[in-house]
């Protein structure tokens, strides 16, 4: 009996060391795969557990504020104003409790104004190292347009040999511009009007220009005045055909609104401005929806008397000066026809201000229009008439008397 007694403990002394066995066993295992789990590798964890990261105490730059216009010290611009290359030295300070050589790099990056995109990132140079901090410094340079002005943010951080990052230091850097408004040039227009309508469709292009870029401005307007409608309408630069604008981006802002007048069409009168991005307001334009008439001042053929080439041909330059009160962007077509006698028939030859070679005309945009044509070998002999014509955006017409051109053998 009492040895049934013994061999029944020594089993339950085995078992209950199997059962210890296997409890170390567990422990065993958890904490290999904790020190596994505390040994991942990522970019800013490390195993010492004692360590801390970097700490940025500073970072600045030479200048809080730079008119890149007068501050020559920090920019050059190469294209006349259109942009600029700017230098500006910065300098950072960043400690670290395992030592200041432990700290590999100082990194910094520029951000456009109110944006997140990069003009420029890169690291500085260490300048010097101590026992818990290090100084770095460089001339950082970067581009801008001049239509690009605001407030500019340098962001630094510092990251050590086991690549932890620091803190991160913001700098603003405000970056201006001497402004000048925008200026307006003499607006064109087309007018149609109904057969029984008391209102007006009105096509309106104006030119804009501004010295820091059309970029800088922010709206054109116009306003009728003498009108039942004479709030304000917005001009467009955008290439869109339901704004009549032909090329975006070119200075040339154009819409299309109807117009009913409180009296009559004549006395209804456009008022125009435009306002830029720092709120400078341009010169204002006035135009009248009555129509001032073009004129033609001068038209000539030259030579006037020329003998017909017997094989291959002559020149011939044809060209006519004129002007018009709107403006010579009012003037719609410039051309000359041939008049035959005793009929009436005849072909139209258009002129140009192009400033093209080619087509006889020296200076573009001075209203002088030209063209040569070619005299031939088959053309006969006697006066040729002519009759030189120009005619506005509004339909307008005004003709020159008649030229003649002699022809002989």
């Amino acid at each position: 009996m009492k040895k049934a007694r013994s061999q029944m403990s020594d089993v339950r002394s085995q078992k209950e060391n199997k059962k210890f066995l296997l409890l170390l066993l567990l422990i065993a295992h958890y904490s290999l795969f904790m020190f596994f789990i505390g040994c991942e590798k990522t970019p800013t964890e490390r195993i010492d557990d004692n360590s801390k990261p970097p700490f940025l105490l500073s970072a600045t730059t030479d200048a809080d504020s730079i008119n890149v216009d007068f501050d020559t010290l920090y920019t050059v611009s190469p294209d006349s104003g259109k942009t600029f290359t700017l230098s500006l030295p910065v300098v950072a300070i960043a400690r670290d409790s395992q030592g200041g050589g432990s700290i590999s790099s100082l990194h910094f990056t520029i951000f456009k104004p109110r944006s997140s995109s990069v003009v420029k990132s890169g690291v500085l140079h260490r300048d010097s190292t101590n026992f818990d901090s290090a100084w770095f410094s460089s001339v950082v340079t970067f581009r801008m347009k001049r239509t690009e002005p605001g407030i500019y943010r340098f962001e630094f951080y510092a990251e050590d040999n086991a690549r932890w990052k620091s803190n991160a230091v913001s700098v603003p850097l405000l970056i201006t511009r001497k402004n000048s408004p925008p200026i307006l040039g003499l607006p064109t227009l087309q007018r149609h009007t109904p057969i029984g309508s008391d209102s007006s469709f009105i096509t309106i292009s104006l030119s804009v220009t501004d010295s820091n870029g059309i970029e800088n401005v922010q709206n054109v307007l116009v306003r009728p005045q003498n009108a039942v409608d004479s709030s304000f309408q917005l001009m467009y630069d955008d290439g869109l055909y339901e704004h009549r604008d032909i090329f975006p981006g070119d200075g040339i802002f154009s819409t299309v609104f109807w117009i009913t007048p409180v009296d009559s069409i004549n006395k209804v009168v456009l008022k125009f401005f435009a306002i830029d991005f720092t709120g400078d307001t341009s010169n204002i334009v006035h135009r009248s929806l009555q129509n001032q008439l073009p004129a033609i001042l001068f038209a000539n053929i030259f030579p006037d008397s020329a003998r017909i080439p017997t094989s291959g041909s002559i020149p011939i330059l044809f060209s006519a000066t004129v002007s018009d009160s709107d403006g010579l962007g009012d003037i719609d077509e410039v051309y000359f026809r041939r008049i035959y006698s005793p009929d009436t028939s005849y072909f139209h030859f258009p002129l140009f201000d192009d400033g093209e070679i080619a087509s006889g005309d020296s200076v573009a945009n001075d209203g002088t229009y030209s063209i040569i044509l070619p005299l031939s070998s088959s053309a006969t002999v006697g006066s040729k008439q002519y009759r030189f014509f120009v005619r506005d955006k509004f339909g307008a017409i005004d003709s020159s008397g008649t030229r003649f051109l002699y022809l002989h053998n």
